[in-house]
Parts: structure tokens; sequence; C-alpha cells
């Protein structure tokens, strides 16, 4: 059978949540287009997916991929988009699950723009290519507008994480375009705010963590010992919040963004009762490149090498 003429095809639709109000694409509007277009065409459609995930990831990271493994296998004959831009939104993404539905005698239909990888040219590859590059762009402005946005919110008080910390609540909440809550501002939870207090004061006296964590838990709040480490962590309980950076990664704190449940000594006392956390990140057994090869010539064990507290053993 000739997978590109007789098996039948996928719509592939995409939206992703950098839209400036919310939604980038709408889901439905790319399906009727798509199923206008294979209904013109004499194509049926076996399958519509509908998902939502950023352009630049690869293929095999979304839905997209298993569309383009069962062309692969024979069992479509390619997937129909909207725009070049709901396929990807990166050159390299975008061109290697390009090239593997050209590899494989499978079709990627663009209905708007009219590109078909059934008549692929130097020409029409170097707009698709284009295309990419568009989208690419388009994605730094969405994340630009959207970091924007979010530093106008924190500045005027709003908290921007999706959940309060233990001992507030979030109040006068914004609603997202899907109509679910979104982010708000935070106040005092008369019932649970006096329990965080109490840990702050408790830690700082030299309690335990796992000690801390079961008290919570006994007072209907269920926590862990690493969840009270963070709870201890967390600089909003001073009234700092932190908002975006034009950076990747960075944030920047705001003080006095909202009522305070402790003071900056307080917080600093409860810091340091534990002394300094150190996180296991692996530094010591990467440095060693004999590890699992070396054996001990006395009880021939492999090489390991482990690091707790201040002792490292080899």
């Amino acid at each position: 059978m000739d997978a590109e003429t007789h098996a039948p095809f996928a719509v592939y639709t995409r939206a992703s949540t950098d839209g400036p109000n919310g939604l980038s694409s709408n889901h439905e509007d790319q399906e009727a287009a798509a199923r206008e277009w294979a209904e013109r065409n004499g194509i049926s459609v076996a399958e519509v997916v509908n998902e939502v995930a950023s352009g630049a990831l690869a293929a095999d990271d979304r839905e997209l991929g298993r569309l383009i493994e069962r062309c692969e296998s024979g069992k479509l004959g390619g997937v129909i988009v909207r725009d070049e831009r709901r396929f990807a939104r990166d050159e390299i993404a975008g061109g290697v699950a390009l090239d593997r539905l050209v590899e494989c005698g499978s079709r990627l239909v663009a209905t708007w723009s009219g590109f078909d990888s059934a008549n692929i040219s130097p020409e029409s590859r170097m707009i698709f290519d284009f295309m990419m590059a568009i989208g690419k762009a388009e994605r730094a402005r969405n994340r630009t507008r959207r970091v924007n946005g979010s530093r106008r919110l924190a500045e005027v008080g709003y908290y921007l994480a999706s959940e309060a910390p233990l001992g507030y609540d979030l109040v006068d909440r914004r609603v997202r375009p899907d109509g679910s809550p979104g982010v708000g501002k935070l106040v005092a939870n008369p019932t649970t705010a006096p329990l965080v207090r109490d840990v702050f004061r408790r830690r700082a006296d030299g309690e335990s963590l796992s000690s801390l964590a079961a008290w919570l838990t006994a007072q209907g709040c269920p926590t862990s010992k690493s969840g009270v480490r963070v709870l201890i962590q967390n600089r909003a309980y001073v009234g700092e919040a932190t908002m975006p950076t034009g950076r990747r990664g960075e944030t920047e704190s705001i003080t006095n963004a909202h009522t305070p449940l402790v003071t900056h000594e307080e917080w600093e006392r409860a810091r340091a009762a534990g002394g300094p956390y150190h996180p296991r990140t692996g530094r010591w057994s990467d440095a060693v490149h004999l590890q699992g090869l070396v054996r001990c010539s006395s009880c021939g064990r492999r090489l390991q090498v482990q690091g707790g507290g201040k002792t490292r053993v080899a």
C-alpha cells in the first residue's frame, strides 16, 4: 500500500501557554482548518492530537513524536497542521521532525501556507526554515511579554506562585483565561499563621526538623522533614516576594510585598539552628573516575565514594 496516497493522516494542533492572554492558539480553529483540507483532498483523518506544549521541544518530547513514529511504521500517511509554527518553533526541532517525515515517505501539510512536503524543493525548504526562525523569535518575544506582565503584578502586591505558603491565604485572585483562579495577594491565615510562627520559634530553640514535621502533621498540616526545611528557608515569611528578571532562571526580590509572619531575626535564628545544610550533589563521586572499576585487594568489593556530614569515605 502506498502510505503517502492511501494511509490516513493525523491532525496535529498545538498551543502553548506563552500567549498574551493564556494559550497562544485555539485548538478548535486549527482542527477545523485541517479537517477542511483533508475533506477537500479526499484524505481520511485517523487521529486528532490536541497538545499544549512549547514548539521549541523536540518532537519526541511531545505527542508529535508518536505521530511521526506511526508515519515511519506506515500506519499514517502524514500529519496535517494549520501552519508550520504549530508544527514547531525552532529550526533544529522543526528541521529534524520534517526530515523524519520526508525520509519515510510521509507528508507534512500546513493548510494556511500551502506547504506540502510531498512537493518539497530548495525554495520551499528555505521558507519552512524561515518560518521556524520566525517562530523562535515569536517565542522569545512572548516570553519577554510574560516576564514583564509578571513583574507588573508582583510590583503591586501579587504573589506569583500558584499556591500560598503555609500560614497564608491567597485573596483578590485574578482569573485565568480558562476560568481557573490565578495569582492573588497573600494575607495571614488566622489558624495556620500561628503554627508557622511556632515552627520558627521551636526550630530556633533547637528542635529537630523531624520533630517539627511530626508536630505540624498532628496539627492538621501534613508535612515532612524536607518540607519543614523548605518552610524555614522561604523568605516569603519575612514579607519578601520574588519576581522574574529578563534572564532565564534569575529572580529579583521585593521587600515588604505582604505582611510578614516572622521578623528577620527570627528567620535567621531558625535557619542557623541546624547549621549549614549541604544537599547531595554527587561532586565527590564524580571526581573519582575509577569508581566501580577498582576492587579492594582484601574484601574484593568495588570502589565506592560516599559523602555525608563532614566525612568522606572512599
